[in-house]
């Protein structure tokens, strides 16, 4: 079973795709930025700092992730894997691609890896 998208589909999900990885990677630098740009000049600013530049680490570390799983889907888009669920093989919904287009799961193999996850 072929579980690609049409190729009217998958070329408009590759741009939505493309799109966000360019997104991803302004506001990488953008945080990126701004943190090191929070770095106190003496030791009695360190401590608020500190929570504010752990709370944009976090962000950072969320982002990447966005964006490593946006690098994936285009990888799958072109090498014709993309519309196919990494864990059942089944077709992800073409909904579902255009909500969320580096999805690499089907929404129920995605609920289960959630629940066992403890999301």
């Amino acid at each position: 079973m072929d579980t690609r998208p049409d190729p009217a589909l998958a070329a408009r999900l590759e741009k939505l795709l493309k799109a966000k990885l360019s997104e991803l990677g302004r506001e990488l630098d953008d945080r990126e930025r701004e943190t090191s740009e929070l770095l106190p000049a003496d030791s009695e600013e360190a401590a608020p700092v500190k929570e504010e530049i752990e709370l944009r680490e976090a962000e950072e570390e969320h982002e990447a992730r966005e964006l490593r799983l946006v690098t994936e889907a285009l990888e799958r888009l072109r090498t014709g894997r993309y519309g196919s669920c990494g864990t059942c093989g089944g077709r992800i919904p073409d909904e579902r691609l255009l909500a969320v287009p580096w999805a690499a799961n089907c929404v129920a193999c995605q609920g289960r890896a959630e629940s066992r996850a403890g999301r």
